[in-house]
């Protein structure tokens, strides 16, 4: 015996299908073809698999249309990328031009220069440490 208030407090949120007991049937009664011996449910199972896949191929749909859609951002970004760095590259040939060889900047298109003056930096830093 279902307690009547809970009963009541479910009908309440909606839930009435939680207090129904499940009634008692024969076989012949329920409404699959799968529990029944004389009939074949090959048919049943092949629309219920035949409804899951185009279910999944909607899915897979969505979710290769956004791969698009996030490649594309990415293609678009990488290119708005090589635009400023073409853009600075052009700078600095502009003030290596202007200023010549003896400019700072110039100095680092030597090869090994950005290294050389990258352990200073670390050579100094390890000083200061040491005597720290």
């Amino acid at each position: 015996m279902i307690n009547p208030t809970l009963a009541q407090a479910h009908l309440n949120k909606g839930e009435a299908g939680m207090v129904q007991k499940t009634p008692l049937v024969g076989n012949l009664m329920d409404a699959g073809a799968a529990s029944k011996v004389a009939l074949n449910p090959q048919q049943n199972i092949s629309a219920q698999q035949l409804m899951t896949k185009v279910g999944q191929d909607a899915d897979t749909a969505v979710i290769g249309k956004i791969a698009d859609q996030e490649g594309a951002m990415r293609t678009a970004q990488l290119k708005d990328s090589q635009a400023k760095y073409t853009a600075d590259q052009a700078i600095s040939t502009m003030i290596y031009a202007k200023y010549g060889a003896n400019s700072a900047t110039a100095s680092f298109a030597n090869p090994g220069e950005a290294e050389k003056r990258g352990m200073s930096v670390i050579q100094q830093l390890a000083m200061k440490n040491a005597m720290a």
